[in-house]
């Protein structure tokens, strides 16, 4: 299975919409995947013992979007220069093994900004060959987010929608 996450919990996000047109493109193109956004993370996952005890729901959360996947698109916004703290937490907060050990994983930052969240990227990057993934080569920087996104929350640009494409079709040969 290959899980599509779009890593923010922030309510109608452009990252989202983003996650959504790829989804899309990845149906039309005949592959598998599921789309899951952070907005669905359980409320009480956070709290003081989360790193020996995890909750209930987190751990459902895990167990039906997480530890089946041999595949992951992440997809994530800028934040303060890197990627979204919630992402981060929900990676500490699962079992790491189960959840992503030797998993194929690749990469889509957004930006309203004109660097696409490349910096944001370099870290999601290193913390995933931390926790042994295999980081797929090509990394979709999207800039300018807002000015690609039409009013039904799709991404109108030919040329990213094509390097979306491009990125679904090299990543799903991946065995």
């Amino acid at each position: 299975m290959w899980t599509i996450i779009s890593g923010t919990n922030r309510k109608g996000s452009n990252t989202l919409k983003v996650a959504q047109t790829y989804h899309q493109l990845a149906v039309d193109l005949n592959v598998d995947t599921r789309l899951i956004s952070l907005e669905e993370l359980p409320n009480d996952f956070i709290h003081v013992e989360m790193y020996r005890k995890r909750s209930a729901s987190l751990e459902e959360f895990a167990e039906k979007y997480l530890y089946p996947a041999s595949k992951f698109t992440f997809i994530t916004p800028e934040y303060n220069g890197t990627f979204p703290g919630i992402f981060k937490l929900m990676m500490d907060a699962v079992d790491v093994d189960r959840a992503f050990k030797h998993k194929h994983v690749c990469l889509v930052g957004t930006s309203t900004g004109r660097a696409g969240n490349l910096r944001g990227m370099d870290d999601l990057t290193n913390a995933c060959m931390y926790l042994k993934m295999h980081v797929f080569h090509q990394r979709i920087p999207i800039s300018s987010v807002k000015e690609l996104i039409d009013v039904n929350g799709q991404i109108h640009d030919s040329y990213t929608r094509k390097v979306m494409e491009e990125q679904i079709i090299q990543f799903n040969a991946l065995k």
